[in-house]
């Protein structure tokens, strides 16, 4: 899919913004199908986490932000995987990604304006996996750590 020149300028301004505030994701394939990607590590988790943010129609729809590795997040002591979840509020989650990958709830669609950046987003992605390993150890809820 081509690129609008209005939507490459955008592009390269979230780039910009993302190398400031967040370097360790790195934009990829900027005139196709866009994604900023990296790694994420929450403090007292063994687990790195990778975060993908599909930038596709972006800045007009909604993009969608993936945990890509690991591929399967296991739940609460081991009890089955949030994969399996699919759409669920209690773990803030979309409908799954390719592979059956984890897609992050990041804001309501009817919230989403172009207003909204990259580096927001993501910043609920690092959130949402801090709210995750807090979950793997006390069996809380995500929605109780992201409250919508």
């Amino acid at each position: 899919m081509m690129k609008t020149d209005k939507q490459l300028l955008r592009l390269a301004i979230e780039r910009q913004l993302v190398a400031m505030e967040l370097p360790q994701f790195e934009f990829h394939d900027i005139e196709g199908d866009t994604y900023a990607e990296g790694l994420v590590n929450i403090y007292g988790s063994s687990t790195e986490f990778k975060l993908r943010l599909v930038l596709r129609d972006f800045p007009d729809e909604l993009p969608k932000l993936f945990v890509v590795s690991p591929t399967i997040l296991p739940k609460y002591k081991g009890y089955g995987n949030v994969n399996s979840e699919g759409p669920s509020h209690a773990f803030h989650t979309m409908r799954n990604g390719a592979g059956g990958i984890v897609q992050i709830c990041h804001f309501k669609r009817d919230w989403w304006d172009s207003s909204k950046t990259a580096v927001a987003v993501l910043i609920k992605g690092i959130f949402w996996l801090e709210a995750y390993c807090a979950y793997l150890k006390t069996g809380r809820k995500i929605s109780e750590y992201c409250p919508s």
